[in-house]
């Protein structure tokens, strides 16, 4: 099907092609002094016929597009999954085109940094991507602008990022105060080692929230991501004649992993250990017994902090790093927690 013109659209809406070429590009100088019901009638008429702008062209002729790279470690993830589909909402309301690149190890650096240059993208949203890669990507990429949004990054690596993280510190003190209620002294943190942001940030949150509520009996148990890895620093931790009665996993992956091994030595949770996941993915409430979890109330990340950035690219005017964007937690409380005995 041939695609229709800017002057048969002009034709069939009774304007000029120049007027239709200001409504199509979003022109924003030259539709502020248009009547609001020309431009309807120009964007109904265009859409009846199925027209849809060139970005590449768009960009090749204004020297940034309307995409937006998402580099993301893994989407396959269900969590993560969960928050690129907020920031594909927030980003098709501002009318910008996503390009996912995957970032997970360092030999996919410089086919990332080739996609951006070529489709001249305007901006990128990072998801959970390593310290290190994130390191070495800033090094290839250079000095050249890129206006970054960091969900769940450090920082400090990234030369022109803004963050939102997770608001662990108040999760980690909800945790604690949850379980020193129920009577737990002896609580673990379990989670991989990785070198990965929210990774560090959770487990120093937990060590905060343990040392401001008395907890000095702690400890962290590293779990490896393999499923087939026997988990032995966990196995030791749960034979220990000192065992942790209650454990706060990293995510509800890491607490699925800490439940099948307690059960396999024969413990019963949650009446010999108490597990407390992350993220409250959709297996929680299905493990056996039900999984109590912090749900994250991600929807912030489509109602607020990615306009908020699209509209800092839109002004050109840099977001301030110092501010704090947080994402809220709150506890789920189910049947994978309960009284020490």
């Amino acid at each position: 099907m041939k695609k229709p013109t800017v002057v048969e659209i002009a034709k069939q809406a009774g304007v000029s092609p120049t007027l239709v070429s200001f409504v199509v590009n979003n022109n924003e100088k030259h539709l502020a002094r248009m009547n609001d019901g020309t431009i309807e009638r120009v964007r109904k008429v265009a859409a009846e016929l199925g027209y849809h702008r060139n970005e590449l062209f768009a960009a090749a002729r204004r020297g940034r597009s309307r995409f937006v790279a998402l580099l993301a470690r893994n989407v396959t993830v269900e969590y993560y999954a969960r928050v690129l589909d907020h920031i594909m909402v927030a980003t098709d309301r501002f009318d910008y085109a996503q390009k996912l690149v995957t970032l997970r190890e360092s030999d996919q650096i410089p086919r990332a940094v080739t996609r951006i240059q070529e489709y001249r993208i305007c901006g990128g949203i990072f998801l959970g991507v390593r310290n290190d890669i994130l390191k070495q990507f800033w090094k290839q990429f250079g000095d050249a602008s890129f206006p970054s949004l960091l969900v769940n990054c450090d920082p400090t690596q990234v030369k022109q990022g803004v963050l939102v993280s997770v608001d662990d510190k108040a999760a980690m003190r909800q945790a604690i105060d949850y379980l020193k209620g129920l009577g737990h002294r002896r609580i673990a943190y379990a989670g991989p080692t990785k070198n990965e942001y929210s990774h560090i940030a959770r487990r120093k949150a937990f060590d905060a929230a343990c040392a401001d509520g008395g907890i000095s009996a702690s400890s962290s148990i590293a779990l490896p991501w393999d499923m087939d890895d026997p988990q032995e620093e966990l196995v030791a931790a749960l034979k220990a004649k000192r065992r942790p009665t209650a454990i706060v996993a990293y995510s509800d992956p890491a607490a699925l992993t800490v439940q099948r091994v307690s059960t396999a030595l024969g413990l019963h949770i949650p009446a010999d250990l108490s597990v407390v996941g992350f993220d409250d993915v959709s297996f929680a409430e299905r493990l056996t017994p039900a999984l109590t979890t912090f749900r994250q109330e991600l929807a912030v990340i489509r109602d607020k902090y990615v306009p908020e950035y699209l509209e800092s690219i839109e002004s050109d005017q840099p977001l301030n790093r110092r501010k704090k964007r947080t994402i809220p937690t709150h506890l789920i409380e189910r049947e994978s927690t309960g009284p020490v005995r």
